[in-house]
Parts: structure tokens; sequence; C-alpha cells
């Protein structure tokens, strides 16, 4: 098919649509719009218009074979479509979103297009077509070019993305395949904030297996399928937060690095797991800082080795248990971290009263034990318990086994969103704030020395 017939031949036979539908409504309605002079004016109007849109495209194609170059007419002419539409709301067509894309796209063509661009070469427009995909598998549009158009693929939405998405990607290279686009739109087909595909393909594979296959042709061109979940409050600071310029804050310098990394981060998944870095690093400098305690001091023996071997040699599980054991045995705001945990964790209902069940979905899904739901932790959460939830979800983010629930940003469970960003990121934020600004015995060294003779 002709370049110049692949532009003209949709809205031509949108236009040709339109005004048979007018015949018909006026067989249909003609008495009743005759006892309105408005109504009778604005049908006549409108149907003069419609056939005057007509002859002007037909002379460009048959008699003048070039593209449109000024489209104020059609612009006035959706405006005018839409106010008769409002008048006769029950006409049965309305092209109006149609003839607004394919508008967006022919102007861009218009655009971009060489000037000598010969609008008679055919083009083989076998096997294209536009496939709806039922879901939005991508946040943007993305086009995917090649010289051999029979593989390029568009995916895309019609929304207010598309005059960006064509003003960014589209350029005079891929006129081509816009054109083959414009030819393959049709009424069906530009339904609004629905996602399609405009692909090249005789048999398409079954639309789960397609959407796959596109998946990959999207991050394969380094895109993005979805947006990650973000998480960008400021950290919570914990009640005491006044640093004390005499204390030696300098053992904390590797911290503060990966802090800032965590300020950095923007995705929730990602933020918590730099917390983990963080509680991982403090669970075992705890146990050095126990040794140093118990020691006073003195010079260290070789037992004194072998039983730092033996704390280290634990297993995850209990180093983090132990870790937060402590912590929730400390002082905090007038209580212990332990009750503050605690209403911090009752205070979840008060947020959002249909969250309870989803958490309770969310532990069974982590295999986790009976007795962890969201009633029982309301009176029996502990350091263990709290331990044994932040290595759970850390598991699920960071393993991909089968055996084990993942968890992916793009598609975070409901209840896992809001437990994160609502109780364990800002509770985790308090607890390392406090330990690091408020000097204590869990890891804050004595000195920055491991006395092994006397000099």
């Amino acid at each position: 098919m002709r370049r110049i017939d692949l532009f003209f031949r949709n809205i031509l036979a949108c236009i040709d649509n339109i005004l048979i539908e007018v015949n018909n409504y006026y067989i249909a309605n003609g008495e009743q719009i005759d006892l309105s002079e408005s109504k009778s004016t604005k049908f006549a109007d409108f149907n003069t218009e419609l056939n005057n849109l007509n002859d002007t495209i037909n002379d460009l194609l048959v008699t003048r074979n070039e593209l449109i170059e000024n489209f104020n007419f059609l612009d006035d002419f959706i405006s005018n479509y839409n106010n008769f539409i409002g008048t006769f709301p029950d006409f049965t067509i309305n092209s109006t979103t149609f003839i607004k894309y394919w508008l967006q796209i022919a102007k861009r063509i218009n655009t971009v297009k060489e000037v000598d661009l010969d609008l008679n070469v055919i083009l083989d427009v076998n096997y294209f077509k536009i496939i709806d995909l039922e879901e939005n598998i991508i946040e943007d549009n993305f086009m995917n070019y090649n010289a051999d158009l029979t593989k390029s693929q568009i995916i895309y939405t019609f929304n207010n993305n598309l005059e960006s998405f064509l003003g960014n990607e589209i350029h005079s290279a891929h006129v081509d395949l816009l054109l083959i686009w414009l030819n393959t739109l049709s009424l069906n087909n530009t339904e609004e904030n629905k996602q399609f595909v405009f692909m090249c393909i005789e048999n398409p594979p079954i639309l789960k297996d397609l959407i796959s296959i596109l998946k990959i042709q999207v991050l394969i061109n380094g895109k993005l399928i979805k947006s990650l979940e973000k998480y960008e409050i400021e950290p919570n600071k914990p009640f005491s937060n006044d640093l004390d310029f005499t204390e030696k804050y300098i053992q904390f310098d590797n911290i503060s690095n990966i802090l800032n990394e965590y300020n950095n981060q923007k995705y929730l998944l990602d933020k918590f797991l730099k917390l983990y870095h963080i509680i991982e690093n403090f669970m075992y400098k705890q146990k050095i800082c126990k040794l140093q305690r118990e020691r006073l001091g003195s010079i260290l023996q070789i037992r004194d080795f072998q039983t730092l071997y033996d704390r280290f040699s634990s297993n995850e599980t209990s180093s983090i248990q132990e870790f937060f054991n402590n912590v929730f045995s400390i002082n905090y705001d007038a209580n212990t971290f332990e009750n503050f945990i605690k209403n911090e964790w009752n205070n979840l209902e008060v947020i959002d009263g249909t969250k309870p069940n989803e958490i309770d979905a969310l532990f069974s899904s982590l295999a986790l034990k009976p007795n962890y739901n969201y009633n029982n932790l309301k009176l029996n959460i502990n350091g263990a318990m709290f331990a044994t939830l932040v290595y759970k979800i850390r598991n699920s983010i960071v393993h991909n086994k089968d055996s084990e629930t993942h968890f992916e940003s793009t598609n975070l469970p409901s209840g896992a969103k809001f437990i994160l960003e609502s109780f364990f990121i800002p509770n985790l934020e308090r607890i390392i704030y406090h330990l690091i600004i408020n000097k204590n015995q869990i890891v804050w060294y004595d000195n920055d020395k491991l006395l092994l003779y006397h000099a």
C-alpha cells in the first residue's frame, strides 16, 4: 500500500462511517430534530462540515497527492464533533478519541518526514496488527525500532503521555513505521488508558507468552517494565537525638557511609536492605563490645580469641535475635524499646484497620509459625520475634528460591508494603540512630584498642 494511502485510509473510513450514521440518525430522528430550530441548524451545519472535511481530505489524496500540512481544520472538527455529541448524546458513533490520537501521530509524521519523501512508495503491511495486552505491562510507552520494520514493536497507551512519547522518541527514520501504525488504528484499538502492542506477527502466541516476550524486549533495551516502590520519607529520629561532642563518634564512620547510601536510595526494598546491613554490622559488633567490657582493659588471652570465635560462629538467626533482645531491654523514652515497639505495632490498625488481615496473610506466606499473627504480637512481641520478622523479610528480598516467598518491588504485596513503610523502616531507623547517638553497651567500644601485652 502506498505511503499516502496508509496516511489517509483510516481517517477517511472514519469520516465515511460518521456520514453514514448522520444519515441514518436523521432518518430515525428527523421529525424531532426539525421541531427545534437550534438542533436543526446544528445538525445541518455538522453534516455540511463533515462533507467539506471529506472533500478536503480526498482532494489532498487524489488530486494533490500530498499529506496534511496544516491540521487546524481537523482540530476544529474535533471541537465541533464534541459539541454535536453533547447536543445529540444518543448518536451512536463517537470517534473523537480515535481522531484525537490519529491526529497526534499524523502531526508527528508531518513534523519529522523528509521534505522529499516519496508518498507513492509501496510498503508491505501484511501481518501488522494491534493487540490488546489486557494489562499495563510497562509504565511508559516504548518503541523497539528495527530497519526491518517487521521486527519493530510499539507498546503504547493512549493517554496524556502519548504526545511526549512521540515528541521524544519519534524521528525521521520512523516515518514508515508510523504510517503503518496509522493504517492499523481503528475505533476498537484506540480506547484510552488500555495498553496495546503494535507489531508484525502472523500468528501471535497466547497472550501470557506474548507479554513475557515483550517484557524481555523492553528490558534488553534498558527500559523499565514498572516503577519500583519508593520510600522518600525522611528518617525517623529517636526521641533523644542530641549529639555529645565529647564522645568518639568516629567509631561509626563506616556506618555513616552506609547511612549516606541509605539516604541516597529511593526504593523501598533497597532502603530496607541498607538498614539491614547496619543491623548486621551491629549484631556482630556487639560481641566485640561485650568481650572488651568483660576484659576491663586487661590483657587478652588466647582463650579470649577462642571465645570471640565461638560467638561469631553462631548462626545469623541466633545473632540477630541476641542483638534485638539486647536492644529491646534498654531504656527508650522513659520506657523500654520493647514497650515502644509494642505500641508501634498496636498503632498499625489505627493507621489502617483493614491491614491486620493482610499482615496475617503475609506472615503465612513467609511460613512463620501460627503464633506470628497480628493479634498475638500486640501482646507478645519481643526482641526475638522482631528479629525473626526482620530476618524473614530480608531473606524474602535477597533470596530467590522456589521454596521461599520472594519479594519484588514491582509486585510487592500490599501487606508487605504497608508493614515496611509503617513499622519496620521507621523503627529500624529509630533503633539505629538511637544506638549511634546515645552511648550504650551494645555497639559502643569503650576504647579503640584491645590489649595484647603491657608495653
